[in-house]
């Protein structure tokens, strides 16, 4: 005989609900009751709570609750407007924005000179930067002394005096003096600069100002490049170089006025590198 299930219980198949007799009652699901609205104004934790004999503390937009004395309820407050808060005696301080303002002003008063400097130097730099790898690409190019002449010695003289203006300009003017941190790597550009000029074309060699082959012709037009660009004595004032690197120029100078003095011919090897024939 077939055996049919007991219709008068009721089965848990689950995700019961919260009467079901089958779950406990901490599992069964319960619906959150809303909670009494309450007609008290709320507390004010920035100027205090609520108490039996008044009000502790009160914010109103427009200006602040003062409270004289118990004061049953809001209606016995006096409201003191936001104006009136300067006849206290209390004087404001300058907003934020406005000292901001001011320093910033003040700032970049001081440091447009420097801004302007910064750029030139930096224009500056790419130009002996350009024109010390033109140098270095052009070797056979620029052998020949006239060739020479005019694409090194000329370019490198026109770079160290935009240089010599740069430092003239700032010197003599309202825009501010250069720092020592401006000045250092320019300098040390263009005195590496006319090093390579030195050791290029007709010149170049193991050392740079090495006339003892190169002819006087050569060495003529050498010694007048180094007069023009760095006059005696003005390498560290006009130019910002080192003692060191002074010196260096002024020994470029006295070998290159041996070399005139002795007036001797190029070398052989010299010649051919003149004429374009040199070792490829």
């Amino acid at each position: 005989m077939a055996s049919f299930p007991n219709t008068s219980r009721r089965m848990f198949r689950g995700r019961a609900g919260p009467t079901d007799s089958n779950l406990n009652k901490h599992q069964q699901r319960t619906r959150k009751q809303p909670k009494e609205s309450t007609s008290r104004p709320e507390k004010n934790n920035k100027y205090g709570d609520f108490d039996e004999g008044g009000v502790a503390g009160y914010e109103q937009q427009g200006g602040i609750v003062v409270i004289r004395g118990d004061v049953p309820n809001l209606d016995d407050a006096i409201i003191v407007p936001e104006e009136s808060q300067e006849s206290n005696g209390v004087e404001q301080e300058p907003s934020t924005a406005t000292s901001r303002d001011s320093i910033n002003t003040a700032e970049s008063a001081t440091t447009t000179g420097n801004r302007a400097a910064a750029k030139e130097i930096k224009h500056l730099l790419k130009r002996l930067r350009n024109v010390s790898e033109s140098i270095s690409l052009s070797a056979d190019a620029i052998s020949n002394p006239m060739t020479w002449k005019s694409n090194v010695l000329n370019a490198v003289q026109n770079a160290v005096n935009e240089w010599r203006a740069i430092l003239n300009h700032y010197s003599s003017s309202d825009d501010g003096s250069l720092e020592d941190a401006q000045v250092k790597e320019p300098a040390l550009a263009a005195y590496m600069l006319i090093q390579q000029a030195m050791q290029s074309g007709p010149l170049t060699g193991s050392n740079p100002g090495y006339f003892k082959r190169c002819g006087a012709a050569v060495a003529r037009q050498a010694l007048l490049f180094l007069e023009a660009t760095v006059p005696t004595g003005t390498a560290q004032v006009e130019l910002r170089f080192s003692e060191k690197q002074a010196l260096s120029i002024e020994k470029f100078k006295a070998s290159a006025r041996k070399a005139v003095e002795s007036d001797k011919p190029p070398s052989k090897s010299q010649l051919k590198k003149h004429a374009g024939k040199g070792k490829k």
